[in-house]
């Protein structure tokens, strides 16, 4: 919208700016340095009185050709050769284009060298000349930092090399394991335990590396958190060997429990490992009445033993 000033008055469109100009000998003057700034002025009177001057504002960097073209901050979601495609909640989906010309800027560094752009990446875009949001090709192209978060959530399934895990908003996310050095750590309380002791089931705390980007999240360290589980309580239905046995609880409800290495037996004062010899003190005719306290920190999925207490019978 034109600048004019009437009377004094500095105006645009029908809207008075409030800047009121000087009258002075020195009018002159300040036509020229406006005129030098690159501001065209039309319509001052010689002896340096203002009557009625229009201005026409110079246009920004990114006002070419009187069509205004934005800067784009936003989300890489595809790339090509010299483009990608930004996504921004501003704007609908733009192909940024770049090319000799281009500065990237990424973290301390500045370069016309491209780096490789992936999807998930965040950057902030301004235009060139010429430049339109349907061709639009880039001045700078500035790479954005992502901080990569801590995550906390229940693991959905494990592999050899990741697991999934089940955050806020029943969202999964795919966490990938290092064997690189320094690798990936599991921890259980105080202890560093190996990469086998995360089941489905369980939940964890895991801290990112530094490696980790938002489409490649490497855990640097897993934190199994302690799970509140109850002891079970009520009479042995069955029993596999020293691999585990089935429990109807009060409710009539069967859970499996399992038996490990560190599991105990205690029948009246005494209390030994749980071996293939005592393990037949669990019978089922007529059922045993057992009391058993489970591993702390394992998950209600996969609940191990580690005291089974021998209830008398009454």
């Amino acid at each position: 919208m034109p600048y004019s000033f009437t009377n004094g008055v500095c105006r645009r469109g029908n809207r008075n700016l409030k800047v009121k100009l000087i009258r002075s000998a020195g009018a002159a003057a300040m036509v020229a340095a406006m005129v030098a700034s690159g501001v065209g002025i039309a319509g001052a009177s010689a002896n340096g009185t203002w009557t009625s001057v229009s201005l026409n504002a110079r246009a920004s960097d990114h006002d070419h050709g009187g069509a205004k073209i934005r800067s784009i901050d936003g989300v890489i979601t595809a790339t090509g050769t010299n483009t990608f495609v930004v996504s921004s909640p501003k704007l609908t989906d733009v192909t940024v284009t770049y090319n000799a010309a281009t500065t990237f800027i990424i973290g301390h560094t500045v370069t016309t060298t491209a780096p490789t752009f992936t999807s998930g990446e965040r950057v902030f875009v301004t235009p060139a000349a010429g430049a339109t949001m349907t061709n639009y090709t880039a001045a700078t192209i500035r790479v954005v930092p992502t901080k990569i978060r801590p995550i906390e959530g229940m693991i959905s399934s494990v592999g050899a090399t990741s697991m999934v895990v089940t955050v806020r908003c029943n969202v999964t996310m795919t966490i990938l394991f290092s064997s690189a050095t320094p690798a990936t750590v599991v921890t259980m309380g105080d202890n560093t335990v190996a990469l086998a002791n995360l089941v489905a089931g369980e939940r964890v705390h895991v801290t990112p590396s530094s490696t980790s980007t938002t489409a490649s999240y490497v855990a640097s360290k897993v934190a199994i958190q302690s799970t509140k589980i109850h002891p079970i309580d009520g009479v042995v239905a069955s029993v596999t060997g020293t691999t585990s046995m089935v429990v109807t609880t009060r409710n009539n409800v069967p859970a499996t429990v399992y038996f490990g290495a560190e599991t105990l037996l205690a029948n009246g004062a005494t209390v030994v490992p749980l071996t293939s010899a005592n393990v037949a003190s669990l019978t089922t005719t007529p059922p045993a009445h057992v009391h058993v306290v489970l591993v702390p920190g394992l998950a209600g999925l996969t609940p191990q033993a580690l005291l089974i207490r021998i209830q008398p019978q009454s």
